[in-house]
């Protein structure tokens, strides 16, 4: 695995099924990784973070 990249099934992991947008309306399968990997790097900027401290 390449540095910087995350494997396919900690991607599935954070993506949501049923995720809906902020006006109610369902997320396209684009839409739903794009957050998951948002998500995922916020984690990881965290975690991060944590253990500089």
């Amino acid at each position: 695995m390449t540095k910087g990249k995350m494997p396919p099934q900690l991607v599935e992991h954070f993506k949501k099924k049923e995720a809906k947008k902020e006006d109610g309306s369902e997320m396209n399968d684009k839409e739903k990784r794009k957050a998951a990997l948002d998500k995922a790097r916020k984690y990881q900027e965290q975690k991060r973070n944590k253990t500089k401290e």
